[in-house]
């Protein structure tokens, strides 16, 4: 019983890591106001652009799938799937490749949960994908 006080202490006194997505310093996720003329649909199409790669961890399951081919849908260039196993989405990823034909999408087996695999697989995305698109 002893540990399992311990153990939710640790889990209640954590530091959560936090994320600023843009400052007036880097304004790169700052929203883009779009321009006067558009349409209602042209000004959503604007608004929810995606430029350049993404990663998604979890990148075999059914609802990482289906950002997936948000992100390519919205215009990203690059994906990387990243899941312990990304073989059993074979099929799917096979399909995506076939409906963006324009877009560089990867795959490879990381465990997010180890922070050296983590580093390891970015360092190898960023190789793969460079070569192909620069933005990486």
């Amino acid at each position: 019983m002893a540990g399992d006080a311990e153990d939710r202490a640790a889990l209640v006194n954590r530091q959560l890591p936090e994320m600023t997505l843009s400052t007036a310093d880097n304004p790169l996720t700052a929203p883009r106001p779009p321009p006067e003329n558009l349409s209602t649909a042209e000004r959503a199409q604007y608004r929810f652009q995606v430029r350049g790669n993404a990663i998604i961890t979890g990148g075999a399951g059914t609802l990482a799938l289906e950002a997936a081919a948000a992100l390519l849908e919205h215009g990203a260039t690059g994906l990387a799937l990243w899941d312990m196993n990304p073989d059993q989405a074979f099929e799917s990823v096979k399909k995506l490749h076939s409906k963006f034909p324009h877009a560089r999408i990867i795959t490879e087996a990381v465990d997010v949960r180890d922070e050296k695999a983590i580093a390891s697989a970015v360092e190898s995305t960023v190789k793969t994908c460079s070569a192909v698109s620069p933005a990486w």
